[in-house]
């Protein structure tokens, strides 16, 4: 079937890290496979891994499919067959020795033996219940029904996944307009009795999925799937809290991200609880939810996925007065972040806040100091569209500065920006991108800390669909608004007593309105202070005789109080001219001048040019 370089493909030692899904796109790639029997491959090692060609049976063997990402490998390859014009070759498994039919739904469980039958009888009880809520009491579409019988199928077996259950498309349902789809659903019989619950109404809410929009994005499939154990069984939390680590090490994803090497995707269900808890009417109002799902619905004979879920999201908000998808995106930031250690009276919205952890990865920590600061995260970190980063920002409790943050970033899709004091005395501040250099400024409050958000938000084209695999470059400054005056040197470095004096500042950040002083003052006046850059000024000084010896500092003072002291600016030395000028100054006014002594040579020479005359 496959060919010799199928063998070579095989044959090569795969790295530690790739697994069974890569492998087989890499023989793809490399011609080994076709997209087909890629497809074939995938859907087999879910469904029937024993049915392998033993090549790939090793390899799985090696590197197992993880059970929980079951379905999503399953609808992805379904979406794939219809992009492709393929007709789905998905089949019901043949049917068990045992089976349970609901009096009350259309619904059947099959099992294997009499061993799972207590197990059997709990899936049957958890079916009937989520097809009470979720169907019945919240508008959810019941899934079609194409089995002779006219049942849904629910299979308690041994599903070769090691665990939990999935939800298989079997093809298109004609009956339809829209682009809906026909599932069946299976449950590993290691599953507990008490557990297995929360699993079924996580996998029959995948089957309403398909009956709704069967080409939305895996992620928010399981997204909503394992919200929807919280919302038919509310005791789950222990259970559903596990997978919520997953997604907070990775803020920088998209929220519409995720794949089959992580359980991101379902600790999204972060996102849709977010969002009923604060728009819906109580945090398990899973209509709310069911009519996302209803606005994302089209009838594209499986060619389009338009409209996609965020777009129903942003309609749905912006219809009910509630905002928009950007605004809910802002809070929910704020929102995933006061959990567990972080849970806050000011910022913690989410119900069960403080059984919710961790809070996200923080991206860095910022001091903000006198001296201008740059940081650019590491490229494992920068942000996808709909992504986040975050940082703790210090102010240390001598710091008093109107503040600026600028944020050069490196497209010119919509960001935004918040300041999140911790402690909640202060309001929020935000403020969106004006294209690639953002600067914003504020007056942070000495000795508290704020949490400072960067969010990538998508552009006009952003598609659930078509997640980059990279997130997007930025670089934060963050500066003193006004920079604080610096003295690099003061010229001349010696003067004399008596004398009036030009100073030489040099130096950065000298604005208008700077004054000079002198310390300690000794009666040194500051006649004036004139320079027409910010670099450099010039300071007239009087110093009067008899000043104290010694060397004097310095301060150059900015109008908005920052200030620059040296305290060994200059020194004050010995004027060995004694007499004054008429002006009442010394003829010298800096070491190192001639002085003028033409009056001072007069008497001699009148006593010489006397003993001469005859």
């Amino acid at each position: 079937m496959f060919g010799p370089l199928f063998a070579l493909i095989l044959l090569t030692s795969p790295a530690q890290s790739e697994t069974f899904v890569q492998r087989l796109t890499q023989a793809e790639a490399a011609g080994a496979l076709t997209a087909a029997e890629r497809l074939t491959l995938l859907e087999t090692a879910v469904k029937d891994p024993a049915a392998l060609p033993p090549a790939w049976r090793q390899a799985l063997a090696a590197h197992p499919i993880d059970p929980a990402s079951a379905t999503a490998i399953l609808v992805d390859a379904f979406q794939e067959r219809q992009r492709l014009g393929q007709r789905s070759l998905y089949t019901y498994p043949a049917e068990l020795p045992h089976l349970l039919d609901s009096a009350q739904y259309p619904v059947r469980v099959y099992y294997d033996d009499e061993q799972v039958r207590p197990l059997a009888l709990a899936v049957l009880e958890a079916a009937e219940l989520s097809w009470q809520m979720q169907i019945i009491e919240w508008g959810w579409y019941a899934p079609p029904l194409d089995t002779d019988e006219g049942r849904y199928r629910l299979y308690v077996t041994t599903s070769g996944m090691g665990g939990g259950g999935y939800t298989a498309p079997v093809g298109t349902w004609p009956d339809t307009a829209w682009d809906d789809c026909v599932t069946y659903v299976v449950i590993d019989r290691s599953n507990d009795d008490y557990s297995v619950g929360a699993v079924v109404a996580h996998e029959l809410n995948h089957a309403m999925q398909g009956a709704m929009d069967c080409l939305e994005p895996t992620s928010f499939w399981e997204n909503s799937a394992s919200y929807m154990m919280l919302a038919v069984y509310p005791g789950s939390i222990w259970y559903v809290r596990y997978f919520l680590e997953s997604f907070q090490v990775a803020p920088h994803w998209s929220v519409s991200d995720g794949n089959q090497n992580s359980a991101y995707w379902y600790g999204g269900f972060i996102w849709p609880y977010f969002l009923i808890s604060a728009y819906g009417d109580s945090w398990t109002d899973a209509i709310w939810l069911r009519e996302v799902w209803e606005r994302s619905m089209q009838s594209s004979n499986f060619s389009s996925n338009i409209p996609h879920y965020m777009t129903a999201i942003d309609d749905q908000l912006t219809e009910a007065g509630d905002g928009d998808l950007v605004s809910a995106f802002h809070a929910f930031c704020r929102a995933r972040f006061f959990l567990g250690e972080e849970t806050s009276a000011h910022h913690s919205v989410l119900p069960h806040a403080s059984q919710l952890e961790p809070i996200p990865t923080v991206a860095g920590s910022l001091v903000v100091d006198f001296e201008p600061q740059e940081h650019t995260p590491p490229r494992a970190n920068w942000p996808k569209p709909y992504g986040v980063n975050y940082y703790r920002l210090e102010v240390p409790s001598d710091y008093d500065r109107n503040t600026t943050i600028e944020v050069v970033t490196g497209n010119e899709n919509p960001w935004h920006f918040q300041l999140v004091p911790f402690d909640g005395a202060s309001e929020i501040l935000e403020w969106d991108s004006a294209g690639t250099r953002t600067s914003f400024t504020w007056d942070p409050r000495p000795g508290k800390r704020y949490l400072f958000i960067v969010e990538h938000l998508g552009s006009g084209t952003f598609h659930p669909n078509s997640i980059p695999a990279q997130g997007t470059e930025y670089t934060i400054f963050l500066r003193p608004t006004i920079g604080l005056p610096k003295v690099t040197s003061v010229s001349p470095g010696q003067v004399y007593d008596g004398t009036e004096v030009f100073l030489s500042v040099y130096g950065q950040n000298f604005f208008d309105g700077r004054t000079v002083t002198i310390h300690p003052s000794q009666g040194i006046e500051v006649l004036e202070v004139t320079g027409s850059t910010e670099v450099q000024l010039r300071v007239k000084l009087r110093i009067p005789r008899g000043t104290t010896l010694g060397t004097y500092g310095l301060t150059v003072t900015n109008a908005d109080g920052g200030a620059a002291r040296v305290d060994e600016a200059f020194e004050v030395v010995k004027n060995p001219v004694a007499a004054p000028t008429e002006d009442g100054c010394s003829c010298s006014s800096r070491p190192g001048r001639p002085a003028r002594l033409g009056w001072l040579l007069l008497p001699l020479v009148f006593f010489f040019v006397r003993r001469r005359i005859p």
